[in-house]
């Protein structure tokens, strides 16, 4: 009787062993799908560019007046973002002319 008790306590430690194992292996598949794939969702909405802008401003869906007024601020959001927008030369202009 002892060791019947003592195999049926076996059988399920190892079966709840193996369902643990399952659902820890189930989260990092998941986890690592999510990781490849899942990043997707914030790159989709796509910004305008100047590009884009000229093109529609060319086809006529926006007058020059709008196309000026969204051109200013594309650019004052790509300077807010680090995209560049301030002196071409970085600065270095200004450090030349003095040791000249």
């Amino acid at each position: 009787m002892i060791a019947q008790s003592s195999a049926q306590s076996q059988a399920i430690l190892w079966g709840g062993v193996l369902i643990v194992a399952i659902v820890v292996l189930g989260v990092v598949v998941w986890g690592i799908r999510r990781w490849l794939f899942g990043v997707r969702t914030e790159e989709a909405p796509e910004s305008w560019s100047l590009q884009h802008l000229r093109e529609l401003r060319a086809s006529g869906q926006i007058s020059p007046e709008e196309f000026e007024i969204l051109r200013a601020n594309l650019l004052k959001s790509a300077r807010k973002s680090g995209g560049g927008g301030g002196e071409p030369s970085g600065g270095r202009r200004s450090a030349g002319a003095e040791s000249e």
